[in-house]
Order: C-alpha cells, then sequence, then structure tokens
C-alpha cells in the first residue's frame, strides 16, 4: 500500500470523526449533553506550517464557566498528548487564541482542541493535521 494512500485514508476518517466530535461535542463516560450549548463554541480550529514551526489558531466564543484550552499532539499512533494549555477569555465578542508548536514530530502530525469548563468536563473540538 502506498504511504500518501494510507495517508489521505486517515485524512478522511479524521475528517469523519471531527465532523461527529463537532457535532456531539462532548465525550467522556460521565459526560451527557443536557441540550445546552457548550462553554465554548469554537470555529476555524487549524493548522498552518512557518520556518519547521506550526502555528495553531482557533476562534471561540466562550462563556463564563469555561476555564481553558488544552491541544494535543499525536503521530500515526494517534496517542496525544498535551503540548499547551490556555486559559480562556471571557466574551461576547470572537476570541482568535495561537499558540506554536516549535517541536512537532515528523512525519504526519495531527492536533486536538480540548475545551475544560469549571467542573473539569472536557469537550472535544475535532482533530486537524498538517
Amino acid at each position: 500500500m502506498n504511504k500518501q494512500i494510507s495517508f489521505n485514508a486517515i485524512k478522511g476518517l479524521l475528517l469523519g470523526v471531527s465532523l461527529f466530535s463537532f457535532l456531539s461535542l462532548q465525550a467522556g463516560p460521565s459526560a451527557q449533553w443536557d441540550g445546552e450549548t457548550p462553554l465554548a463554541v469554537v470555529s476555524q480550529f487549524q493548522a498552518a506550517t512557518q520556518d519547521n514551526q506550526i502555528f495553531i489558531t482557533w476562534t471561540s466564543f466562550t462563556q463564563e464557566d469555561h476555564r481553558v484550552f488544552t491541544i494535543e499532539r499525536a503521530g500515526m499512533n494517534m496517542q496525544f498528548e498535551e503540548i499547551s494549555k490556555v486559559n480562556s477569555k471571557d466574551s461576547q465578542e470572537a476570541i482568535n487564541y495561537r499558540i506554536l508548536d516549535t517541536e512537532p514530530a515528523s512525519g504526519p502530525v495531527f492536533y486536538r482542541l480540548v475545551s475544560t469548563d469549571a467542573q473539569g468536563v472536557k469537550y472535544y473540538h475535532g482533530i486537524i493535521t498538517k
């Protein structure tokens, strides 16, 4: 099997996972959706390469009980590890966030955005690749 084909197949699978994550918004064994909007509404979660570094950006509208965003990174093994945490800002306006991954793994790199509320409930906002 060609590595390019495998990578494209994985990207397609991740797109499906990302859409499912975006639609379900909340994950975890104790998580139940109560019909309320999640504490952080995220859009434009993306990654861009510049000078062998990867910039990860996202835009959010955050409600008051939201606490932190976590960026996790994985290689082809899909074992995600935390690489950065960013405290959220309470605002009714769109807020742009940006972090820099100065040590990306070689080969395909996957990033996952997780937001955590004041009670510790985590919301998964999808997976992107660069």
